[in-house]
């Protein structure tokens, strides 16, 4: 059951990326609630990929990476890069 949403969950991701390429890279602009929308809609989708990530890393007995690992990786230049 945990494999059929997980794949549920990526195919969605999948979907929504398609859709945001779309919309984003037809030359046209989007209002300001529009790209809200968007942004909140890829967000909720990426948290769900990376949760189906951890889940299947725990599975295979990789280690459980924690945010501030992450952000610790990235260190405090790459993240104002990414702002």
């Amino acid at each position: 059951m945990a494999d059929a949403v997980e794949a549920d969950l990526v195919r969605d991701a999948r979907e929504l990326l398609a859709e945001a390429h779309g919309l984003l890279g037809e030359g046209r602009e989007l209002a300001v609630h529009e790209l809200r929308f968007v942004a909140s809609r890829l967000a909720e989708s990426l948290a769900d990929v990376l949760r189906v990530a951890e889940s299947r890393g725990m599975r295979l007995g990789v280690g459980d990476p924690t945010v501030d690992d992450d952000l610790d990786e990235l260190g405090e230049e790459g993240l104002k890069a990414g702002e």
